[in-house]
């Protein structure tokens, strides 16, 4: 079982550039996670599920660049799990337009008997 693990909005860490405003960074970072999922999307019979935490349950919501790519994965068939406490810390419940809610346990055991875990 492959898991793709999701607990930024971001690909990677997003450092700052001495000369760019910290918006610049976000941005760009925002824009590979994008791309990232977009061309996940082509190998979505390779991934299970998708796991969302953190940060990461932004990716989910309305409003978002990747919940259409994430929606695309869903319909076929892979799994999209969001942490339950992670959206309500954030007051995103309204917001979600893709994945199902979970709990940590869920979450843990996913994590725990996947053969890959993917971090982006």
């Amino acid at each position: 079982m492959t898991v793709v693990l999701l607990k930024s909005v971001t690909l990677g860490t997003v450092n700052q550039v001495a000369n760019e405003a910290p918006q610049v960074g976000l941005e760009f970072g925002k824009t590979m996670m994008a791309k990232f999922l977009h061309n996940l999307e082509s190998k979505a019979k390779d991934i299970d599920t998708i796991v969302c935490y953190t940060e990461g349950v932004f990716n989910a919501v309305r409003g978002s660049d990747t919940a259409l790519s994430l929606s695309f994965m869903q319909d076929s068939g892979v799994k999209i799990l969001l942490c339950s406490n992670c959206l309500e810390h954030y007051h995103l419940e309204a917001a979600q337009v893709v994945g199902t809610v979970s709990d940590m346990a869920t979450i843990v055991t996913t994590l725990v008997q996947a053969d890959k875990v993917i971090k982006p």
